[in-house]
């Protein structure tokens, strides 16, 4: 679960994260636990953004069920 600050994260040259890059990551850590697909999330959106503010609030829920 995910707020739209997320998707809508915006780097240097005004374009979006996007829906695409979410699930991309999603796919790619989808074996790693809760914490790890957080941090990569986080990681990739901070590369992504760079030295730009944030222009909303970035909320994130990352769960696996047993």
């Amino acid at each position: 679960l995910y707020s739209d600050g997320l998707s809508e994260t915006m780097n240097k040259t005004k374009k979006e994260f996007g829906e695409e890059r979410i699930k991309t990551i999603i796919e790619k850590t989808s074996l790693k636990t809760a914490r790890e697909i957080k941090e990569a999330m986080l990681k990739n959106i901070a590369e992504f953004r760079g030295l730009v503010p944030p222009h909303d609030d970035l909320t994130l829920i990352v769960m696996k069920a047993l």
